[in-house]
């Protein structure tokens, strides 16, 4: 084993020299400025301010003159950070030599990530000549320190990342034989130390040990823990080198984001894992191997296949068919075929093959489908009509492919056909577009329906070649000819739409009809559909719920989405709530976009479902990652606000950026509006205000508030009051409904301003003007603030009926400050004689918008204060009066 191969991967954590530097990092910054005179803890405490640009812009060579102060005055950490700035040439010329140099000074100080760093340059001859004693030496001074290590408080946490680190270099010493005796016994029990540590390349070493045997009893189930140790190993490195990067912790953004990025590594980790034991399987079952074991290759096999692996299930169903390694299982076998079918051409004819056989449960169905599915997925052997699987499993995927290429090189439109869609896909074979198109185009002049299907697609999307829609139908017709289901589909398709032929909604029946009869599950949909709505040409709603239903049967996600709308809307079927919510879950979890969005609202509002934000968010990010912008713009304000989900502006910033992709103003706002909130790691008013002006350029209204507001307040920049009244004139003269909200505050800020003497002199005329030109188009706070003025006869005049007609305006606007005060004056008679009724009803209105003052009022008047309860599912709005909010219309596929 390469003694340096787990220390060099970038892909994974860069290298340990930066994984140590991590370990050299304090979690608290002193923020103080530069001084020469300052002690070495403030001097490295400053040089790590300009190394990673906190409150200070980076600066890595200013770090490095910090950090040389601080090591000339012996301080190890500062040492070893600086060996490493030297080790990656950061803030000063790269130097070997100078970094084995302050390793060796910081290690000399007992600090236990320089001891670790000097002894790995030792092995790898990194700056001092090779030397596996030293090396040796070394790292046995980290795992049995001769005196106390230098460990500050802020190194502890990661202290025995280095010792297991330690012990892994050790154990691999002795597993290869240098400096000390080869000895696989004593490697192992090194190497176990770390790997109980959570070193992931230790787990590595330790699964591959019990399964082979090597320095411990072979042990299968100790053999798959440590492969699980890995990825949870590989995961807590992968999240402490990401904290190089994330160093403040603001709100939790910090650990919110790794976690997120930490679980999308966790899955490539179980890929990995899973590929392991497939490997250790398949040594298992190889001839040559005298360890040869097919009953542990079965078990290996097993947790492959419980990781989800289509390989896995196709060779495990191999063996149990054949019982090899066990006892012969035609059931188990064909269950494991039939999971494996979707991702496997082999497994799907092996699994055709066993219902044509009599051999599949007695349930099973769909021999011509799985055949079909085999054949599509490039297995040649599929179209030649063997119906021995043994046969098959006894030629090797070399052997499986030759059969198609000599067949295809003899002109065999069938293999011509199935090796066009390996070219496609470079299954097997090198991905060629150009040679795919060749072999579809033969295979389809010589009459055969999926080749002549083959190249019409192929000129429909206009995939490697010119698009050319005629071609595409003209091809399309040929196949259809034969009954080529998904031809006859496609033909529907372009004559509902009119691509490239002319609407024609008689001739799209007619082929989706066809389709439909040879079982096309999308043109089952889009069948039932046209007989259900009235798109079609012929109206039949029995027969359209059929062909719905048929569709939906087979599993088919957009027939469960349509049918699940149609009965949440009660309105042409019977309203099934129960049913329905199975349907959507189901077309949900296959992966439909509007079915997920359609989950979301219903969890989100309460519909059906008890009110959940934690399973809204879910779905709603589901349905974002498949670009539907509603669902980005509302996870986006999930992540924004933490509603159901740790709150996390980073994530909050990522997809407002997503939806900002479709040139959307209001996601581009959002974005900048982040941007330009202060005290987090994404603050970055500067680029908020260019972004604001930008969008002031193109005439999005809001973002003149946006940035009134920054000048107003001075948020990243010097506070400018006049440009700020500037900019909300400006957006208040805008005409138009479009962006009457953002016109309407704008007049509301011109009064406020003028009002308090904001950018200048105050003008209570000029103010009141601004606030009643809002408070006419529904603005509450103006309508309040105009109410309070008449009430005060402040520079208008006192009038305390208009002030009450504002008042109770601004109150039925849902204005906390005007409900206070309506309930406090029917309490008090202001408003005329005392009326408890109406100001207990004010009062509850205040509070349910979170008034403490309206609780302390209440309580004085003896009101009894309800705790709120969840709403019971179906109280709230069940759709049968109105439409589910933009899925009104049944969707074709």
């Amino acid at each position: 084993m390469d003694q340096g191969m787990a220390f060099s991967a970038r892909a994974v954590a860069r290298t340990f020299f930066l994984f140590a530097a991590l370990i050299a990092l304090p979690f608290s910054l002193s923020g103080k400025g530069l001084n020469y005179k300052l002690a070495p803890e403030e001097l490295y405490a400053s040089a790590l301010e300009y190394l990673y640009g906190n409150d200070v812009d980076l600066n890595p060579r200013k770090a490095s003159s910090l950090l040389k102060k601080a090591a000339a005055q012996n301080h190890a950490r500062a040492q070893n950070l600086l060996a490493l700035l030297y080790l990656e040439g950061q803030g000063v010329r790269k130097s070997m030599r100078q970094s084995a140099y302050w390793f060796q000074q910081s290690a000399e100080n007992n600090y236990p990530p320089a001891m670790y760093n000097l002894g790995y340059a030792y092995i790898t001859g990194r700056g001092v000549s090779r030397d596996y004693q030293l090396a040796h030496e070394w790292l046995m001074r980290v795992v049995s320190p001769e005196k106390p290590l230098a460990v500050s408080p802020e190194d502890f946490a990661f202290f025995k990342e280095i010792v297991a680190s330690s012990q892994y270099q050790i154990g691999l010493m002795h597993a290869t034989g240098v400096h000390v005796e080869r000895d696989l016994t004593t490697a192992a029990a090194w190497i176990e130390k770390a790997a109980d540590e959570g070193n992931y390349q230790a787990s590595l070493y330790m699964a591959s040990a019990f399964a082979r045997g090597e320095g411990v009893s072979r042990d299968i189930e100790r053999s798959n823990h440590y492969l699980q140790m890995m990825s949870l190993g590989a995961q807590n490195s992968f999240r402490m080198m990401l904290s190089r990067y994330y160093f403040q912790d603001v709100e939790g953004a910090f650990n919110n984001e790794l976690n997120h990025l930490a679980e999308s590594f966790d899955e490539e980790m179980q890929a990995e894992i899973i590929e392991k034991q497939i490997e250790i399987a398949l040594g298992f079952l190889n001839a040559e191997n005298p360890d040869r074991n097919p009953s542990e290759a079965i078990k290996w096999l097993r947790l492959a296949s419980g990781g989800g692996s289509n390989e896995a299930k196709h060779l495990l169903a191999n063996l149990l068919y054949r019982g090899i390694g066990t006892s012969r299982d035609l059931s188990e076998a064909y269950r494991n075929y039939a999971d494996a079918s979707e991702g496997s051409p082999i497994a799907a004819y092996n699994r055709a093959v066993l219902i044509k056989l009599g051999e599949a449960p007695s349930d099973a169905d769909d021999y011509e489908n799985w055949l079909s599915v085999a054949a599509k997925g490039g297995l040649y052997v599929a179209l030649q009509g063997q119906d021995d699987p043994s046969k098959l499993q006894q030629m090797n995927y070399d052997e499986i492919l030759q059969a198609c290429i000599q067949a295809a090189d003899a002109g065999d439109p069938k293999a011509e056909y199935c090796l066009a869609i390996r070219h496609m896909l470079g299954r097997g074979v090198e991905k060629n577009v150009d040679e795919a198109r060749r072999l579809y185009e033969s295979s389809a002049r010589k009459g055969y329906a999926d080749g002549q299907h083959g190249i019409g697609a192929m000129y429909y999307l206009g995939y490697g070649m010119k698009k050319d829609l005629d071609l595409a139908r003209k091809w399309f017709e040929k196949a259809g000819e034969q009954n080529h289901a998904e031809a006859l589909f496609r033909l529907g398709l372009m004559y509902e739409s009119g691509t490239g032929v002319d609407v024609n909604m008689y001739q799209s029946f007619n082929y989706y009809s066809k389709a439909a009869e040879l079982g096309h599950v999308s043109a089952q949909n889009n069948l039932g559909v046209m007989l259900w709505s009235e798109k079609g040409p012929y109206q039949n709603k029995k027969k359209g719920i059929h062909y719905l239903r048929m569709a939906a049967d087979k599993g088919d996600q957009v027939a469960l989405y349509n049918l699940a709308i149609e009965m949440l809307k009660g309105k042409r079927l019977d309203h099934d709530p129960e049913e329905s919510l199975n349907m959507l879950m189901e077309s949900a979890e296959k992966g439909y976009a509007n079915a997920q969005l359609t989950l979301a609202k219903l969890f989100d509002l309460g519909h059906y479902v008890e009110e959940d934000a934690s399973e809204a968010a879910v779905w709603y990010e589901k349905a974002a990652e498949q670009g539907i912008y509603e669902a980005q713009m509302k996870i986006a304000a999930i992540y924004k606000t933490g509603e159901g989900v740790p709150r996390s502006r980073t994530k909050a910033l990522i997809w407002y950026g997503q939806a900002s992709q479709l040139a959307s103003f209001e996601a581009m706002c959002e974005v900048a509006k982040l941007h330009k909130e202060l005290n987090w790691s994404g603050s970055d008013p500067a680029r908020a205000k260019d972004q604001f002006a930008a969008l002031i350029k193109d005439g999005y209204a809001p973002a003149y508030l946006e940035l009134a507001e920054m000048y107003e307040s001075g948020i990243g920049m010097k506070a400018n009051p006049r440009k700020a009244m500037r900019l909300y004139k400006s957006c208040a003269k805008i005409k138009g409904f479009t962006f009457a909200a953002a016109v309407t505050d704008s007049m509301y800020h011109l009064g406020r301003c003028l009002h308090e003497g904001v950018g200048g002199k105050a003008d209570v005329e000029k103010a009141f003007s601004w606030y009643s030109q809002a408070a006419e188009r529904g603005h509450s706070q103006a309508q309040y603030e105009i109410a309070l003025m008449y009430l005060k006869g402040t520079g208008i005049g006192s009038n305390l009926s208009e002030a009450m007609k504002w008042m109770r305006f601004s109150a039925e606007n849902k204005n906390v400050g005007a409900l206070e005060f309506l309930g406090m004056a029917y309490v008090k008679g202001q408003a005329g004689a005392p009326e408890r009724d109406e100001a207990i009803a004010y009062l509850k209105l205040a509070l349910e918008l979170g008034s403490v003052s309206a609780q302390q009022a209440l309580r004085k008047l003896g009101v009894e204060i309800e705790k709120t309860s969840p709403t019971a599912p179906g109280e709230k709005n069940d759709f049968r009066n109105e439409e589910v909010a933009g899925m009104s219309d049944l969707v074709v596929s």
